[in-house]
Formats: C-alpha cells, structure tokens, sequence
C-alpha cells in the first residue's frame, strides 16, 4: 500500500480461541485513513478462519480486492491491476487483464513482481486447501470412529436394560 501513498500500514488485530472444542481465530485489519485522501474511505474488515497466519492472509487479500474495487482508476496503471478483482466478470477488469502487454512493456520489473506475488499466494493457497481438506478427512474419520463406539456402548447398555428388565420380570 506504500506505493499508492499510504504512509502506516495496516494495523492486524488476532485473537485465537477454541469454539466447539475446534480452535477458531479472528483477524481484524484497519488501514487508516489516506494521508493525501481523505476522502477515501478506510479500510476496515474481520475475517475468521482456523489458523492465525492463513487468516492474516485472508484478510490481506480481501482488503487488497475491496482497494482494487473502491479505486479502479488508481489501480489502473499500476501491476496491481492485475491482482484478481472482487468479481470475476468485471469487465474493467478484463479489459485491463487482456491490455496488460503494455504494463508489461512499460514497467517489466514491477509487472513480474507483483505477477509473482500473486503466484505465490495462489500457490499458498493450494497448499492451505490440501492441509484443510487432509485435516477435514482426518476429523471425518475420528468423528466416525467416535460415534460408531459411541453406538456399540448404546447397543450393549439396550442390551443389558433387557437383561435387567427380563431378570426384574421373573
């Protein structure tokens, strides 16, 4: 956000805690006001999540779109441009994305760094969608195994309530 003239950085707020016996955190992000802008609108959003440093980074992405969204033409000649927009059929969007050989020409250095930042949160993301999905599978199988003991002691207490009462009968 340095480039475009903010002169503090976003400030993170994180609170890690346990709900359902399944640990939760909350990332809050503030950016403070433009020094220049006024006018603008801060930038202020909560995002949950399970692990503190993914939803840091969820909330950096989702406070990068909501910038991209609120100042298309600020954005419009910088590399930034191409970071993936908050609709995927924003048409000014588009047009940027299938111009971009000219903000490629004009500023290679900048297009290739912000080109490969955004690869590697892709790449981050997959990575995070892999884990999430192992640890769900892993959670499924323990959640199974713990209700289908769960039932077997229901069957065997039924069964032994029958003994008793068929005993207390006679």
């Amino acid at each position: 956000m340095g480039a475009v003239g903010y002169t503090t950085p976003p400030l993170y707020v994180g609170r890690e805690y346990v709900e359902r016996s399944v640990p939760r955190c909350r990332v809050s992000l503030a950016l403070a006001p433009h020094p220049a802008h006024p006018e603008w609108q801060p930038i202020e959003l909560a995002v949950y999540g399970y692990r503190l440093a993914d939803t840091q980074e969820t909330a950096v992405l989702r406070a990068l779109t909501m910038f991209c969204a609120r100042h298309p033409d600020l954005v419009e000649v910088a590399p930034i441009r191409l970071f993936p927009p908050a609709r995927e059929d924003d048409p000014n969007w588009l047009l940027g994305f299938k111009s971009s050989q000219a903000l490629v020409a004009s500023m290679p250095t900048e297009a290739a760094y912000t080109f490969v930042r955004c690869m590697k949160v892709f790449d981050r993301l997959q990575a995070l969608l892999s884990q999430a999905l192992a640890s769900m599978a892993g959670m499924m199988a323990d959640s199974y195994a713990h209700h289908c003991e769960r039932d077997i002691r229901l069957i065997n207490q039924s069964m032994e309530m029958t003994v008793k009462d068929t005993r207390i009968a006679d």
